[in-house]
């Protein structure tokens, strides 16, 4: 694919983009973004947003690993709860620094290992219960997943804990008649609870990065 036009501020690869919330979100903020999505099935709830929203994001399917995109295409690439579905991470780090400008940031966000998502559906789910659910294929803690950021190529600017028991209220409120209101309420506390918390033990961390020039050996930082 060639060139994007980055006219009118700094232009955003949703990756991975789902349903495409994010990039309706960020339009209506006067932010331009690109959607790109493997799945059928996302693609087309995506072009169900831009009907009936007119968003007017470029939609396209690929892959993160071989993104149809020149070097240094964007200013900020966004992965929320991305990585951990990708087989091929190496060549998935690879392409997003080389689709970034200098210095440009990725937002992204993934569960911890050690955290409730992955013990409710990926332990109890999956390994006991024998349900498909979360179809992840790595499991990140903390300290792998800066590591692994930064051998790549990108130096970590801030670590969030966004959630610790939220995973959980999603499950036990989901059949109650009110459940998505109290949903929004107890998440909000989780998070500031979440913020108090050390790293290892939250449920899901929100990570902001730079593209460096150069990799960096974790054991140096």
């Amino acid at each position: 694919m060639g060139n994007i036009s980055r006219k009118r501020g700094p232009l955003i690869l949703d990756g991975g983009c789902g349903t495409g919330w994010v990039s309706f979100f960020l339009q209506k903020a006067g932010l331009k973004t690109v959607m790109l999505d493997a799945s059928r099935e996302m693609l087309a709830k995506c072009l169900l947003l831009k009907s009936s929203y007119g968003l007017s994001s470029p939609l396209i399917k690929g892959t993160l690993t071989d993104l149809p995109f020149e070097k240094e295409t964007f200013d900020v690439c966004i992965l929320l709860d991305v990585l951990e579905h990708i087989p091929a991470l190496s060549r998935c780090m690879k392409e997003i620094w080389r689709v970034l400008t200098a210095g440009g940031k990725l937002l992204m966000t993934t569960p911890n290992k050690f955290g409730t998502y992955t013990g409710i559906y990926d332990f109890i789910g999956e390994k006991i219960l024998k349900r498909q659910v979360s179809d992840h294929v790595h499991f990140f803690s903390i300290k792998n997943l800066l590591k692994t950021l930064y051998e790549y190529g990108f130096l970590v600017e801030k670590v969030e804990n966004i959630e610790f028991f939220s995973p959980l209220f999603h499950m036990v409120s989901r059949n109650l008649k009110y459940g998505r209101r109290l949903i929004c309420y107890l998440s909000k506390m989780d998070v500031s609870l979440s913020d108090l918390l050390p790293d290892q033990v939250v449920s899901e961390w929100f990570i902001i990065a730079f593209k460096s020039r150069k990799k960096i050996s974790y054991a140096k930082i």
